[in-house]
């Protein structure tokens, strides 16, 4: 994903490791509304 331009985090928004559980993933543009949306 981040490869491609996009963005993964944990559902808190800090940086996800393999190995978490909780997972977000977006284009980057919209990440933070999407983090926004989840809290």
């Amino acid at each position: 994903v981040q490869e491609a331009g996009g963005t993964v985090t944990t559902m808190q928004g800090g940086a996800w490791q393999p190995i978490q559980t909780d997972l977000v993933c977006s284009n980057g543009l919209l990440h933070q509304a999407i983090l926004d949306r989840i809290w």
